[in-house]
């Protein structure tokens, strides 16, 4: 036989669904938001002061999420080679057991840019001597080191070399950020 509600039961029962729709819209706008929060950031639009107080802004619904999201944002491009996530990292991870690890985190990019760069010289220089040995040379002769056949397997060299501690240390700012 059919169950006959009373009508503080249906008001209790809709109440619940409300309570975890607004949670549900907080989860989506928070992570929203903090999506946006790193792009804008690894785009240069905000530097690191205003991440943190774009952060401080959100209500404490949205916040966490939002900075979940920011922080997943930001370690997937990290681990795409966008040295500029790390800046971000090391801002979310401030005052935090994750500020250590955000920091190498930090130095560790910089080291893979500073041997990119590095990379870029060497292969400048040897097209260079290759161009001269061939009898070509004159001021108009600018080597091109993206066009080098050996640039890609070099620079991947590079990015391999820092891999696994990259993610050793992204797993520790994570697990400390995402706590909840």
């Amino acid at each position: 036989m059919a169950e006959i509600k009373s009508s503080i039961e249906i008001a209790l029962e809709r109440a619940a669904a409300m309570g975890s729709a607004s949670d549900d819209r907080a989860r989506q706008e928070g992570r929203k938001k903090g999506k946006a929060m790193a792009r804008r950031f690894m785009s240069g639009d905000i530097d690191t002061l205003r991440l943190g107080d774009e952060l401080s802004r959100l209500d404490a619904a949205e916040a966490s999420h939002a900075r979940a999201a920011a922080l997943e944002t930001m370690a997937t491009e990290l681990e795409r080679g966008e040295a500029a996530a790390a800046a971000g990292l090391q801002e979310l991870a401030a005052g935090t057991e994750a500020a250590a690890a955000a920091d190498a985190l930090q130095e560790l990019a910089r080291d893979q840019q500073e041997e990119e760069a590095a990379l870029v010289g060497q292969l400048s220089l040897e097209m260079a001597e290759q161009l001269s040995a061939a009898g070509i040379s004159g001021t108009a002769v600018v080597p091109n080191p993206g066009a080098h056949p050996e640039l890609t397997a070099r620079h991947d060299a590079i990015v391999a070399q820092r891999a696994a501690k990259r993610a050793e240390l992204l797993e520790q700012v994570r697990a400390v950020l995402l706590q909840p």
